[in-house]
């Protein structure tokens, strides 16, 4: 009687460790990240659990600073996910606002086809979402559920996602798991967010009053600036003549 529940016990004991160390495992993952739409180089650092993700976006890029000069500077951003909330936050430089909005905004459909990426089966799903056509690669292999920039929906880990018009590729380059890899923070606990659909008034106030200024020819020097069209989601409809625009020039070259 004493031998039974002595292994009833190492075996409770067994499970609720494995549980333990489930809940403290990450997942950490490095991407390229290339939209040429936008100069300078990009890579994603991703540090993630069961509850949270952090995304770290580092672009080391070249910054005219005054007529003749030019300098290299890096920049970072970062993109913080609470997946118990289904909420991704982060900060919107055209704007100068944080956002919060649901991780619930891609549908997705499986295509039935697999590749190879990083040693892990991957399952190929497509979907259209703001202005873009996108196909994605995932593995459920890993015990996470994570993926780059605002990209969510699949039920795996996102190793590779590309628009249909070549302009947008992010793949994993570098993968582990591991206990403790690093602390997730949420960088914008202190900071007013507001929604998706409050961001894209303000966005589009802005973007006219851009417009107007570049049709004026104006430039202004000692800061960085983005250019409109230059977006991955093309959520208005000057996106929109500014991204065919890019398509007319690259045709005519």
């Amino acid at each position: 009687m004493f031998k039974i529940f002595f292994i009833i016990l190492v075996a409770y004991c067994n499970s609720n460790m494995a549980f333990l160390m489930a809940q403290d495992r990450q997942l950490s993952i490095e991407y390229d990240f290339n939209f040429i739409r936008q100069n300078g180089k990009k890579t994603i650092k991703m540090l993630s659990d069961q509850h949270k993700n952090l995304q770290t976006i580092v672009r080391s890029f070249e910054l005219q600073t005054a007529p003749g000069v030019v300098e290299n500077k890096i920049d970072k951003r970062f993109f913080y996910t609470n997946f118990t909330k289904q909420k991704i936050s982060y900060w919107e430089e055209f704007v100068d606002v944080y956002v919060k909005e649901s991780l619930n905004t891609m549908t997705w459909e499986l295509t039935g086809n697999t590749k190879k990426i990083l040693n892990y089966t991957c399952n190929e799903a497509r979907s259209t979402w703001r202005g873009r056509d996108y196909i994605a690669y995932f593995t459920t292999e890993l015990p996470f559920k994570a993926a780059p920039w605002k990209f969510h929906g699949l039920p795996g880990v996102m190793l590779e996602i590309k628009s249909a018009d070549g302009n947008l590729i992010i793949k994993a380059k570098q993968l582990k798991t591991g206990i403790n890899l690093g602390a997730i923070i949420n960088p914008f606990t202190n900071q007013e967010l507001i929604g998706w659909n409050e961001f894209v008034k303000k966005y589009k106030s802005k973007q006219h009053k851009n417009k107007e200024l570049d049709a004026k020819g104006s430039v202004i020097f000692g800061k960085k600036t983005i250019r409109i069209g230059t977006r991955i989601e093309l959520i208005t409809e000057i996106d929109l003549e500014y991204e065919n625009n890019y398509k007319t020039m690259e045709i005519k070259k």
